[in-house]
């Protein structure tokens, strides 16, 4: 019998190729978005799980509430980690983490003296000996437990090895780091690099301790120094608890600060588990996702396998009635209702199969070219991921029951007399209410997409043109490895020289960066004390010109290398009371990281983060602090001028490795997620579309169908192309009308939410539903016209002949 039954399921699906084919490319949409969807979520939530004892593991962090503002930071003082090892209990291994570097670091390789290779690396920390007992690293040669006990010592991974050493032969061999941290440095040890679904990609791992050519390390003993780059990990004792850690906090502030200072400044201990999806804090790995996120692609996926099913359900219960003599015959002969259940959900059974087959294909196809738009590389390996092989056994009986089980319902369901004599026609058009309300499903979800990526493709548009107060076309941004004054000159001046190079200035950061240096400021106005916290910039003489800032009052800074003078932003001049009256504001001495000095003129706000955030208090000064330089060229010699950079470069800082970057490219950097998002929004909503229309064309299929008659009495008694448009045309506007209402007032509010992110935002406007309703409309239109014109054109002798 089950091969009777896959006999008949497969010359039935041949003998209706278009539904067949509608039926597989809709599911083969539909799976395709959900595995790839289940990958990412899987991938996500997999991150930190291979470290051994990950669940007594945690990150200090911190907690401010000064100034009426509450902030979250993941790194703190550089004495902090000493002070948990002594003051605080209950834990087994502490562990500093810095990686406060100004840039990359450079790190070179010599034999014999001379040079054979020279790296600039970005993933390098300096830590404690002990940071082998926290995190698990598998090991290729060395000992973890003495490693990196001495100073000047460093673990590679066996990648960098490759790259650096060309060989994996590594133990004992030195290296030179040229920039940040100068030092002969030996390896002693090599591991297996640490999968992607780490947060801790460090391929370079060396001792705190190390100290530079000057013998001097990178300890700082200011406690009011605090730096994400200073980051404290720890490991607590078995049956300890996070909260009576974090309760000792308090103390070792009090101890080590001031009781005012623990009053609005806290440390808690986030677990290592919660690294990878807690949105306050950034992580090594640069890649955080909240789980709120994760549950709304579950949810996309979700929704378009449900679209997918409803294609399923329209389209097979529009062939309905072309199969009652069929059902008729099989009741006739003895076929029970179950019996005939059972061979629909077979057929169902089948075309679910040939679609996931389909699916996973071109899954691996998919996953390469969709890496760089999620941001990581996920492998469906359905041989060993016993996790995807489960996911798509569900997908399999969870699509065949939910599309299979209510059109076999409705065929099983037929009265055989009635089915022989050809009187389902008559009848069964009573129940296209539950097709409809499935439409309306299928079009709400499809709007709701389509809303949503208008609204982020308009936000990332406002992000691209938004006037960011300063000029970011035409600048290229070079990272500086020395901050030594006659390198300095020589790169400046060279590159002044030069008729493609119009400006060129230094700094600490550049206008705008994710890198933000700041602290608090006092001033005082006629026996009025104001004391806030603000943003500082090291700039020099030529930074106004460079970036094209606005001087509003005063003057520029003058060319010094300590702090003698000080320009603030329109922020703080508003802040401190000044903003109709800045000239007034120049003069007043303004005390900011222990330099007082007078200000000497205001500039205008400029964004010095990326849109997320409000406008900040900024104060920029003359120092020797520079890490940037910002060099405007002139675009008509782009080629020359990179070229003459370079050369520049290479004769100022002979050891270390030229890069670039231009303004424009790193500010669209800091929206990245934004854009990532806007394309896998994309992507999903065309598929929406796509799965949609074919729901459509179900849809329309089955009204053609059993309204055959009713079209051909119509037109003998008289009624044009056009009024049996009209019958198609009333339907299709009804049920995309219903849908608008559903899909406008949800998606307002999830986009309401997804805004709410972003200081500076778009307003959500009438405008972006009508284009949605209009695009949806259309869509529908072009969907349809075939099948209803082809209805409206046809002859009415052949649906009335039979009566």
């Amino acid at each position: 019998m089950f091969k009777n039954y896959i006999k008949i399921a497969f010359r039935n699906l041949i003998k209706n190729k278009s539904h067949t084919l509608i039926n597989i490319g809709g599911l083969t949409l539909g799976i395709v978005c959900s595995i790839i969807i289940f990958l990412i979520i899987q991938f996500d939530l997999s991150f930190d799980k291979a470290h051994k004892d990950s669940d007594l593991v945690y990150r200090v962090v911190r907690h401010e509430t000064e100034f009426g503002k509450s902030e979250f930071n993941r790194g703190g003082p550089y004495p902090l980690a000493e002070a948990v090892r002594n003051d605080v209990t209950g834990i087994q291994h502490t562990v500093l983490i810095n990686d406060n570097f100004g840039n990359d670091p450079v790190i070179s390789y010599f034999e014999n003296g001379q040079l054979e290779n020279r790296l600039k690396e970005e993933e390098i920390a300096f830590v404690d000996p002990e940071f082998f007992n926290l995190l698990t690293y598998e090991w290729i040669a060395g000992n973890p437990d003495e490693a990196i006990q001495r100073p000047n010592t460093a673990v590679i991974t066996e990648s960098f090895a490759k790259k650096l050493f060309r060989s994996t032969d590594v133990i004992g061999k030195f290296v030179v780091m040229d920039a940040g941290s100068p030092a002969d440095i030996e390896i002693t040890g090599l591991v297996k690099d640490q999968p992607e679904n780490s947060s801790f990609p460090f391929v370079f791992i060396g001792a705190t301790k190390t100290k530079d050519r000057n013998g001097e390390t990178a300890e700082n003993p200011n406690w009011g120094s605090n730096s994400s780059g200073y980051q404290v990990f720890v490991k607590l004792e078995n049956g300890v608890q996070p909260e009576e850690v974090n309760a000792q906090f308090d103390n070792v502030i009090t101890k080590y600060r001031s009781e005012d200072r623990a009053a609005v400044m806290d440390f808690f201990l986030q677990p290592l588990s919660e690294l990878h999806f807690d949105s306050r804090f950034e992580t090594y790995s640069g890649r955080v996702i909240e789980k709120e996120i994760l549950f709304a692609f579950g949810i996309i996926g979700l929704f378009l396998l449900i679209t997918a099913c409803i294609n399923f359900i329209n389209l097979n219960t529009a062939i309905a009635v072309s199969r009652s003599k069929e059902v008729g015959l099989r009741k006739t002969l003895g076929g029970t209702r179950t019996q005939l259940i059972f061979h629909f959900l077979g057929e169902t059974a089948f075309i679910v199969a040939i679609s996931i087959v389909m699916s996973v294909g071109l899954t691996e196809i998919l996953l390469k070219s969709i890496e760089p738009v999620i941001g990581i590389s996920p492998d469906l390996n359905i041989l060993t991921n016993t996790s995807a092989q489960l996911f798509l056994l569900i997908l399999f009986f969870g699509i065949t029951l939910l599309a299979g089980w209510y059109p076999a319902q409705q065929l099983s369901g037929f009265s055989p007399i009635e089915a022989i004599r050809n009187k389902i026609n008559s009848n069964y058009g009573k129940g296209i209410t539950l097709r409809r309300s499935l439409i309306v499903i299928q079009f709400s979800i499809t709007q709701i997409l389509i809303i949503c990526t208008i609204v982020i493709a308009t936000q990332i548009q406002f992000f691209q043109n938004k006037d960011l107060g300063f000029t970011k076309e035409a600048i290229v941004e070079v990272p500086i490895p020395d901050r030594n004054k006659q390198a300095l000159n020589t790169f400046k001046n060279t590159l002044e020289s030069q008729t493609s190079i119009q400006e060129v200035s230094f700094s600490n950061s550049g206008t705008t960066s994710n890198s933000v240096w700041g602290g608090n400021y006092i001033i005082e106005i006629d026996t009025t004390r104001f004391e806030n916290d603000g943003q500082i910039k090291f700039v020099d003489e030529d930074f106004i010109q460079t970036y094209g800032l606005t001087l509003l009052a005063g003057n520029n800074l003058t060319p010094t290398d300590t702090v003698n003078a000080y320009l603030v932003n329109e922020t703080f001049a508003r802040q401190v009371g000044y903003a109709d009256k800045l000239d007034d504001l120049i003069g007043i001495n303004l005390f900011f990281w222990g330099n007082e000095a007078p200000i000497v003129g205001v500039v205008k706000d400029f964004n010095t983060v990326s849109l997320h955030e409000k406008l900040e208090p900024v104060v920029l000064a003359t120092n020797t602090n520079y890490f940037m330089g910002g060099i405007k060229i002139n675009t008509s010699q782009t080629q020359d001028a990179l070229v003459q950079i370079e050369r520049a470069y290479n004769q100022a800082f002979p050891e270390s490795v030229f890069e670039y970057t231009f303004l424009d490219d790193n500010i669209s950097e800091m929206y990245e997620d934004e854009q990532n998002t806007a394309k896998i929004m994309n992507s999903f909503t065309i598929i929406a579309i796509l799965i949609g229309s074919l729901g459509l064309f179900g849809l329309v299929s089955y009204m053609a169908t059993t309204r055959m008659k009713e079209i051909g009495v119509r037109k003998v008694l008289g009624a044009s192309v056009l009024d049996i448009l009209k019958i198609f045309g009333s339907e299709l506007i009804v049920l995309t009308g219903i849908s608008f209402l559903i899909a406008a007032p949800v998606s307002w509010y999830l986009m309401r939410e997804w805004l709410s992110d972003f200081a500076y935002r778009i307003d959500i406007g009438i405008e972006i539903f009508a284009l949605s309703l209009v695009g949806i409309l259309l869509v529908s239109v072009l969907t349809v016209g075939y099948k209803s014109l082809r209805a409206a054109l046809s002859n009415p002798i052949e649906s009335l002949k039979s009566e």
